[in-house]
């Protein structure tokens, strides 16, 4: 209603670092050029010119406050995430993520 774009993913089954980026990728729609690496995923979540929006929200269920990562790659995971919520704002659109 609000014009926002909606992105859901189940972290469910997720264990490890590739099977998080895989789902991210999977929720967001990315292009053929995605590399499957927390580079390509930061740069797919600051374009999404794919998915034209006043803003987007990010929705991560079943979240078990790693994500389903090490500890190294859940704060990577969390800088890409302030990265990209700071990069939208600075367009004028907002970029919500909710964990529940």
């Amino acid at each position: 209603e609000a014009g926002c774009v909606l992105f859901e993913v189940d972290l469910a089954e997720v264990e490890g670092k590739e099977k998080f980026i895989a789902a991210i990728a999977q929720a967001v729609h990315v292009p053929d050029w995605f590399g499957s690496n927390w580079d390509a995923l930061a740069d797919a979540l600051s374009d999404l010119s794919w998915q034209s929006a006043c803003g987007y929200v990010l929705l991560l269920r079943n979240d078990n406050e790693t994500l389903g990562m090490a500890a190294e790659d859940h704060n990577m995971a969390m800088e890409i995430f302030a990265d990209t919520i700071a990069f939208w704002k600075s367009q004028d659109k907002p970029f919500w993520i909710f964990f529940c």
